[in-house]
C-alpha cells in the first residue's frame, strides 16, 4: 500500500505539462500586463497588501529621475515616501516633512483618495492623484501642471472680462442663434432697467429692440443685430432706439459683432452706447445756432429763413406779408439807473409781451440789443397789421415790474408789406427799418407804415 501511495504523488508528464503552460501563461500574462502598464500615458504604482512596492511604469520614474532607483520591487511604500519629503525638503526647507507624510500615508487607510499635491521632477509640479486601496494600494499619478496653468489663465481671464464688463459704462450684451440673451454687464441692466435673471433666454428683439423711433414696428428679419451673425459681418447702428423694461425708449448707437467658435458663428455680442445727452446736447447747438440765447427768440438768420418761406408762399397765392420793425424807447436808462441784470429781465419780459400779441402764424426775433422783428402772414388787409402793431405797443408800455423796482419803456414800429414795398427780405427789412425811425421822428411810443405805402393804406381805411 505504501508503495502504490508514493506512485501515485510522483508527478507525472501530464501534471508537468498542465503546470509549465500554466506558469507560462502567467508569465505571458504578467508580460501583457506590464505592457498594458508601460503603454498609458499616466504614471502607475501598484503596492501590495504589506505596502511594498510591486511595480511601476516608466511614466512614473520619468516624474522624479533623481529618485528612480528607489522605485525597486520589495521597498516599502513608507520609505518611498520619506526618500520624497527629504527631497523636498532639500529644496525648500520650510517644506512640512511629517505633514507630508501624514497626509500621503493616509492612503493605506483611505479605499479612494483624490488629491492635488506637489512633487518633485527636477522642478515643482501639480500631480492629481487617484488611489484605490484593496488587497493592495493602485495609485495612478497625472500631471495637470500645464492643466492648472491653463485654468487658472482662464480663471483670471474670466475675472478680467467680468471686471472690464462691470466697469465699462457702455452696455454689452450676447444673443445666441435663436437671438436669445446670453449675458448683460451691469451698465446694460441698468439702462433698460431689467435683471440678470428676468433677460437672460429672452428674445433681444422683442424686449428690446421691436419698434423703431417713429413708432412703426421693426420686423426681425430687418435688425441688424441678427445681421451680424446671419451675414457673418459687424453692423454699426447709431439712429435707432432701445425699449426698456417700463415702456419707455432712448436713443442708442450700437456695434453688432459675430461670435465664432470652432469654425462657426453662434451668435453676436452688441456694444450700446446711450446716446440720449449727445442728442440733446445737438439739440441745443442747433437751437442756439437759430436762437437768441436771451430771450430765447429767434435771431436774425431764422427770422431771414421765415421771412423767405413767407414771401414764397405769398407769391404763390398772390397775397401779402407784412414785416415790423421794433425799438425799444427809453430802454437805455433802464441799463445805466438799474444795472445789465435788470436789463436783460426786461429784455426777457418785453420777448413774452410781443409773443403773446402774436398769431401762430406769426413770428417775432430778436435781431439786436433793444431791437425786435415780427412777420406777419395770411392777413386779408393792412388793418390787422395796425391793429397788431397798436396790441404790441401797448403791452410794452405797460409797466415792468424788476424785482423790487418798477420799469417803464415804450417802443417805435415800423411796417413794410409786400409786395407794395419790396420784392426781397432784405428790401422789406430796410423799408421797415427806415418807417421805424420816421416813428421816433413823430414822438416815439407810435408806429408807421413805410413812406411809400401811405396811399394804398389811405384805401383801406388806417
Amino acid at each position: 500500500m505504501l508503495v502504490e501511495s508514493n506512485i501515485r504523488k510522483r508527478p507525472t508528464l501530464s501534471n508537468i505539462s498542465v503546470r509549465r503552460r500554466a506558469e507560462k501563461a502567467l508569465r505571458e500574462s504578467k508580460e501583457h500586463l506590464e505592457d498594458a502598464i508601460e503603454s498609458i500615458s499616466d504614471a502607475f504604482v501598484l503596492y501590495d497588501a504589506n505596502g511594498k512596492l510591486v511595480l511601476c511604469n516608466q511614466k512614473h520614474r520619468d516624474f522624479f529621475p533623481h529618485l528612480a532607483d528607489i522605485y525597486r520591487p520589495g521597498i516599502s511604500r513608507e520609505e518611498i515616501m520619506r526618500h520624497h519629503a527629504a527631497a523636498a525638503h532639500e529644496k525648500d526647507p520650510t517644506f512640512d516633512v511629517e505633514g507630508y507624510l501624514d497626509e500621503r500615508l493616509k492612503l493605506i487607510k483611505t479605499p479612494r483618495l483624490d488629491k492635488e499635491g506637489r512633487l518633485i521632477n527636477g522642478r515643482w509640479v501639480a500631480i492629481r492623484e487617484r488611489s484605490v486601496a484593496g488587497g493592495g494600494i493602485v495609485s495612478i499619478r497625472t500631471d495637470i501642471t500645464e492643466r492648472k496653468k491653463s485654468e487658472e489663465s482662464f480663471t483670471r481671464l474670466f475675472k478680467q472680462n467680468e471686471l472690464i464688463l462691470a466697469s465699462t459704462g457702455d452696455g454689452i450684451y450676447g444673443v445666441d442663434w435663436e437671438g436669445r440673451i446670453t449675458f448683460a454687464n451691469p451698465a446694460m441692466m441698468q439702462m433698460i432697467g431689467w435683471e440678470a435673471e428676468e433677460l437672460i433666454g429672452k428674445s433681444q428683439h422683442d424686449i428690446l429692440h421691436h419698434t423703431k423711433p417713429d413708432g412703426s414696428s421693426y420686423r426681425r428679419e430687418d435688425c441688424p443685430i441678427y445681421a451680424a451673425f446671419n451675414e457673418g459681418i459687424t453692423h454699426r447702428v447709431d439712429n435707432e432706439v432701445l425699449w426698456r423694461k417700463n415702456g419707455s425708449s432712448f436713443p442708442v448707437e450700437y456695434v453688432s459683432t459675430p461670435i465664432e467658435a470652432d469654425g462657426r458663428i453662434i451668435g453676436a455680442v452688441v456694444a450700446v452706447r446711450d446716446i440720449t445727452d449727445r442728442i440733446l446736447a445737438e439739440q441745443k447747438i442747433k437751437h442756439l445756432a437759430s436762437h437768441d440765447a436771451l430771450t430765447n427768440l429767434p435771431n436774425r438768420t431764422m427770422f431771414m429763413d421765415r421771412v423767405e418761406q413767407g414771401l414764397a408762399r405769398a407769391r404763390r397765392d398772390n397775397t401779402m406779408v407784412a414785416l415790423m420793425f421794433i425799438d425799444l424807447d427809453g430802454f437805455k436808462p433802464v441799463n445805466d439807473t438799474f444795472g445789465h441784470d435788470s436789463g436783460d429781465e426786461t429784455l426777457r419780459q418785453v420777448a413774452e409781451r410781443i409773443v403773446s400779441c402774436l398769431r401762430g402764424t406769426d413770428t417775432v426775433a430778436r435781431i439786436g440789443g433793444d431791437e425786435f422783428t415780427v412777420i406777419m402772414t395770411d392777413f386779408s388787409n393792412p388793418t390787422a397789421v395796425s391793429k397788431m402793431a397798436k396790441k404790441i405797443l401797448d403791452a410794452v408800455s405797460e409797466p415792468f415790474h424788476i424785482g423790487d423796482d418798477e420799469v417803464n419803456i415804450g417802443a417805435s414800429i415800423g411796417v413794410a408789406l409786400y409786395p407794395l414795398h419790396g420784392q426781397e427780405p432784405d428790401d422789406l427789412l430796410k423799408a421797415a427799418d427806415n418807417a421805424m425811425y420816421a416813428s421816433k421822428d413823430m414822438g416815439k411810443g407810435t408806429y408807421q407804415f413805410a413812406a411809400a405805402l401811405v396811399s394804398a393804406l389811405d384805401r383801406f381805411g388806417t
